[in-house]
């Protein structure tokens, strides 16, 4: 038998302190003192009382508001408007509140993806003034997060040279390849170990190389908190001396090809840029604030640009077991209004209900299970591990009524690329997140009306999964009343298996290539509809232009239509090629066969 290491989930647990003793309340100044103090983590109290200070997050009672921003059409400018807001936010409530107290001596980092103040090696006394302080509404710890990255052992089935891999074939994703679209436009991004830019089947796909050099800026970025990459402006994967390159591994899942025998990634015309290593919960959302908008090394998150954010951002990583921990929420809401999707792994705990990791457990996020190349869930009783089942901790909003997780994906015996150039199987949801990642990477690129649309990719998703029974994860369990051999969906694996061609299938309409188009500019429009033959027909107007102008789509790939049309400044003209468009115009693009139409506006 062939030996070989499966990474686990990347397992972030609190650096626990041992506490030699409770909160003394003559610490703190007596009972009377300790009313104040009442809302702190015991946790923090503790080690302050043992360490004499300690990290604490100051919580601002104003947060911004931007549930009307996530309406907006356009992506970028929704990412320009989110952004201005939270920092708006920030920039008109800490400044008071870092006034107000005394923080001498100690190092405070502000952040606007929640409008609160990391104070690093706090005292008790600014502790107390903190917690007392009217702007306030929460004390957090910081903890410190170790790394446990598990490896089971298994047996390794022989690969085909230059074939896809086991767990691309197997959900479809070569044939939306063979349509056309393998990834291009969009940029996918982890929050993991780091990545190794380097590596043969990652490199060309890195947004910081053209080829002949690298650039860094906007594309890498390594945590303040983090002190394990040698040369912080260049990416570099943490765990590449502990067990290979968790990091790695899962970037390679999403867009991994060296050109040859290596094709390991189910989005490899995709871009990716990443953030990492995670050290605490600081820079967890350091790092979601930067996916926001990336900033370059050396400038501050208020220099961020929103317009390089990634489309898609894997998250491969989970806290505590049994999760109930909602203090990402926020962050997540931004992300998502600002039309970046996030995908999460379950966790590696099961075969016991109740044992998701959060944010995996959030309502708000694609939750991912692991399944083998037999569709069965996996399970600890054949594996040595278990995909973590729901339904989600009673701490979550809404909590049990929804269904976690929501999707299986393969997540075991998954090769993929290994930090230093090397490959490797491993198994885990950890693995199996990314294969989802790189498939609405796919959808994204095929349908860009799409893009941003949040909720309606995950109902293709899932609407469009593999539920035959005996499959798609089959495990006769029953969690929160709901039995997994015989109702769909269940806690066990959500909805079933990803179907990436089925999901792609149910794309079949028109889409135009950008959400707004100057005058005198070329729209690529498609149309994709796997029943036509030929050729295809779609009708364009404007809201100048009422007349409809006609475009007849060549065949590119099986069941894929593409053709240019115009936008022009001039007045109008029936069957001149173009429509014409003023600054404000609305764009209409009607597929007439399935009655589906796209539109675009004049900018």
């Amino acid at each position: 038998m062939v030996r070989f290491r499966i990474a686990w989930i990347l397992l972030l647990i609190f650096s626990s302190i041992t506490a030699r003793s409770a909160v003394n309340p003559d610490y703190w100044g007596g009972h009377e003192s300790m009313k104040s103090l009442r809302f702190v983590p015991e946790s923090l109290l503790i080690d302050m009382q043992l360490n004499g200070k300690a990290d604490y997050f100051m919580v601002l009672a104003n947060q911004a508001d931007f549930s009307e921003s996530a309406n907006r059409q356009n992506r970028i400018s929704r990412g320009d408007q989110i952004f201005h807001l939270l920092r708006l936010e920030a920039e008109s409530t800490q400044p008071m509140i870092i006034d107000d107290l005394s923080l001498c001596g100690a190092v405070i980092q502000r952040f606007h993806i929640q409008n609160m103040i990391l104070v690093r090696d706090g005292t008790p006394d600014m502790l107390i003034q903190a917690a007392n302080h009217h702007l306030v509404s929460e004390i957090r710890a910081n903890p410190a997060y170790d790394f446990v990255n598990e490896q089971p052992e298994s047996t390794v089935k022989p690969e085909v040279e230059g074939s896809p891999e086991w767990h691309l074939t197997h959900i479809g994703i070569p044939d939306i390849w063979n349509a056309g679209f393998t990834g291009e436009t969009i940029v996918v991004a982890n929050l993991d170990t780091g990545v190794d830019w380097t590596h043969p089947a990652l490199q060309s796909k890195y947004r910081g190389w053209d080829g002949m050099t690298a650039t860094h800026d906007y594309n890498w970025h390594a945590t303040t908190s983090s002190w394990v990459c040698p040369y912080p402006a260049v990416p570099c994967d943490f765990d590449e001396f502990v067990s290979g390159g968790h990091g790695t591994h899962t970037m390679g899942t999403i867009v991994g090809h060296d050109g040859h025998g290596n094709r390991i990634g189910g989005a490899p015309g995709a871009q990716w840029i990443a953030c990492g290593p995670l050290v605490d919960a600081a820079g967890f959302h350091e790092c979601f604030e930067w996916f926001l908008a990336p900033y370059r090394y050396g400038e501050t998150p208020a220099q961020g640009i929103p317009a390089m954010a990634p489309h898609v951002i894997n998250n491969s990583w989970g806290l505590p077991v049994g999760g109930g921990d909602y203090r990402y929420a926020p962050d997540i809401d931004a992300l998502h209004a600002a039309g970046i999707f996030t995908v999460f792994a379950a966790g590696n705990e099961g075969d016991n209900c109740r044992t998701l990791r959060s944010p995996g457990d959030y309502p708000q996020v694609l939750t991912v299970g692991a399944s083998d190349s037999q569709n069965r869930i996996v399970s600890a009783f054949w594996a040595g591990w278990g995909s973590s089942r729901g339904p989600a901790h009673s701490n979550i909003p809404g909590a049990p009524d929804f269904i976690k997780p929501e999707i299986t994906a393969p997540g075991h015996n998954i090769r993929s690329s290994l930090a230093g150039g090397g490959y490797a199987s491993w198994g885990g949801t950890s693995m199996a997140a990314p294969v989802v990642t790189s498939v609405v990477a796919l959808l994204w690129s095929a349908a860009p009306d799409l893009i941003g649309d949040i909720e309606a990719t995950r109902q293709l998703v899932l609407n469009n999964s593999f539920t035959a029974p005996g499959g798609a994860g089959y495990h006769n369990q029953t969690c929160q009343g709901i039995n997994a051999n015989n109702t769909s969906p269940n806690h066990v694996w959500g909805w079933g298996l990803i179907d990436a061609y089925a999901s792609y299938d149910g794309l079949t309409g028109v889409y135009l290539d950008k959400p707004a188009y100057k005058p005198d500019d070329e729209m690529i429009i498609r149309v994709l509809d796997s029943g036509a033959q030929g050729t295809v027909t779609v009708q364009i107007k404007s809201t100048i232009e009422q007349e409809w102008e006609i475009l007849n789509l060549t065949e590119v790939a099986s069941g894929h239509y593409q053709g240019t049309f115009l936008t022009t400044s001039g007045p109008p003209q029936h069957g001149d090629g173009a429509v014409s468009v003023e600054h404000g115009s609305i764009i209409t693009v009607w597929y007439q066969a399935k009655d589906a139409t796209a539109t675009a506006m004049a900018d």
